[in-house]
């Protein structure tokens, strides 16, 4: 389902090679995009190119779930580059990837 700011969160996969993103990746648009990933199969050993460019805006909830998908498909053998993503999409992936400090 869109949104009135944009197109919700998407995926494209093409079996054996990528698997391209598009559209809000935010709290707000994941909606369709959780279980469909969820339930995205992978030939343990293959290597998956996350084409991350045609996303329009990535929050900390997309970052969130992209960093569970690319360590889940590696738990399951696979190698997996994210490319596409700008500098503060970037920073946030890191930072959701980051353990926080016990207080």
């Amino acid at each position: 389902m869109d949104t009135p700011a944009g197109p919700a969160a998407a995926f494209t996969h093409h079996p054996g090679s990528d698997l391209v993103l598009s559209g809000r990746w935010t709290a707000t648009c994941l909606h369709a995009a959780g279980p469909a990933l969820a339930a995205l199969q992978v030939a343990p050993g293959s290597a998956l190119r996350v084409d991350a460019t045609p996303v329009t805006l990535l929050d900390s909830a997309g970052a969130w779930m992209l960093h569970t998908l690319v360590l889940r498909l590696r738990s399951e053998g696979s190698s997996v580059d994210l490319t596409g993503l700008g500098a503060a999409a970037s920073r946030l992936m890191q930072a959701v990837a980051t353990p926080a400090a016990a207080g």
